[in-house]
């Protein structure tokens, strides 16, 4: 193994890991997995979304647990905001321009005092390319997705599929010129 290479272990589970390599022990305070759909785990994989009536493949895709930085207090409509706000900020660091965001369902907590709700489980910030571009002098158009679900996986909930479905590829994409 090269100097440079680094062999982690994760060790615990939750919020708080310890992640181990040779030179050095840190804290990670979220969990995170981001994923080129072009390899996961070693194997082929194509991913495609439905956008309306248009079939888009899905570039790259990043996938967080919601709560994973919040370290006191309970999810409520203010911590939500917040959480969503971030989403669409890292979207727009990772891809640029203005991401698309699917309204998440929120689902009430039982609670005596002040009201409490919670996100599903899981952001996911998509890259996403279709055609045909809305300019016919264009190549292709892309898009930046957020949405949130309850599970990592590389499959859509189908609340949010169908959210996508109802949306008109020409709204959300932008065109790419080579």
């Amino acid at each position: 193994m090269a100097d440079s290479e680094a062999v982690y272990v994760v060790v615990g589970a939750g919020t708080a890991d310890c992640i181990i390599n040779r030179w050095s022990i840190w804290l990670r305070f979220w969990v995170c997995r981001r994923v080129d759909a072009g390899d996961i785990f070693g194997q082929s994989l194509t991913m495609h979304l439905r956008i309306g009536d248009q079939s888009v493949r899905v570039l790259a895709i990043e996938q967080r647990d919601v709560y994973a930085n919040v370290i006191e207090g309970v999810p409520n409509a203010h911590i939500n905001a917040g959480i969503v706000a971030d989403a669409l900020a890292r979207a727009r660091q990772l891809y640029g321009g203005s991401p698309h965001l699917v309204p998440p369902r929120e689902r009430p907590l039982p609670s005596r005092d002040e009201p409490k709700v919670a996100l599903p489980r899981v952001c996911c910030i998509a890259a996403v390319r279709g055609w045909p571009p809305r300019d016919p002098d264009a190549d292709h158009g892309e898009a930046c997705l957020v949405w949130f679900q309850d599970e990592i996986t590389a499959t859509v909930a189908p609340d949010v599929a169908d959210s996508l479905g109802r949306l008109a590829w020409s709204d959300i994409a932008i065109d790419v010129f080579w």
